[in-house]
């Protein structure tokens, strides 16, 4: 009598305890493909600051980049200089005169002297223009990696759902058998309930027939029973 009414508790307590058990796995599972998305856009956030930053960061000390610049382009025009020639020169016939030398060097410093002064103003004027043509392409390649890490993070959040949904089968194989645990407590109910009850309705009825002298219906099923 005691084994059939603890069935039902038995199938009743594992179904929950299957469910729950279910329940968690896919409920941690969520939560870890959660903070792991959280994780990746907050990472791809902190390579736009910093990109943001460095942009920002170009146009400091602008003074100072531009003379970097001016010198840069300078030792360029300088460069250049000395492999063609600045001005013409009357090709004259070589003379071991003193003086002769002495204003042939001289023409050839003060050359020099007007072709660096030159270089030096040409790369004045031209530092400005190219440096902030160097921050337009970083501006541009930096817009670039921006639009990249945008389109990272809307294809991260395109897939969330996917993962979720995946994630939510983890505790799949637990919930079914605590589904199959809940059919079995379905099916031994009634079983449990109905296993004494034969005896305690007969028993009722022979009670009830000796009652009333065994006549009539009761009486009957007494007799029988």
């Amino acid at each position: 009598m005691a084994i059939p009414f603890l069935l039902p508790l038995l199938f009743t307590a594992g179904s929950l305890a299957a469910n729950t058990i279910g329940a968690n796995k896919a409920a941690s599972a969520m939560a870890s493909v959660q903070n792991a998305e959280r994780q990746r856009q907050k990472q791809m956030d902190e390579q736009a600051y910093a990109i943001n930053d460095k942009s920002r960061d170009r146009f400091e000390d602008f003074e100072g980049k531009q003379g970097d610049k001016t010198s840069e382009l300078a030792d360029y025009f300088k460069g250049a200089a000395t492999s063609e020639p600045t001005e013409a020169m009357t090709a004259a016939p070589q003379s071991d005169s003193n003086l002769v030398v002495a204003s042939d060097a001289e023409a050839a410093s003060a050359a020099r002297a007007r072709a660096d002064d030159s270089a030096e103003k040409r790369a004045a004027f031209r530092s400005f223009g190219d440096l902030l043509g160097d921050f337009g392409r970083f501006g541009l390649r930096d817009a670039g990696e921006l639009n990249m890490l945008r389109g990272f993070k809307r294809g991260s959040q395109s897939v969330l759902p996917m993962e979720l949904e995946a994630a939510q089968q983890k505790g799949r194989g637990w919930m079914m058998l605590g589904d199959l645990l809940n059919v079995g407590a379905g099916i031994t109910s009634p079983m449990a309930l109905t296993a004494s009850a034969p005896v305690d309705a007969w028993s009722g009825l022979r009670t009830v027939g000796s009652k009333v002298g065994g006549g009539g219906m009761f009486g009957g099923l007494s007799r029988l029973y």
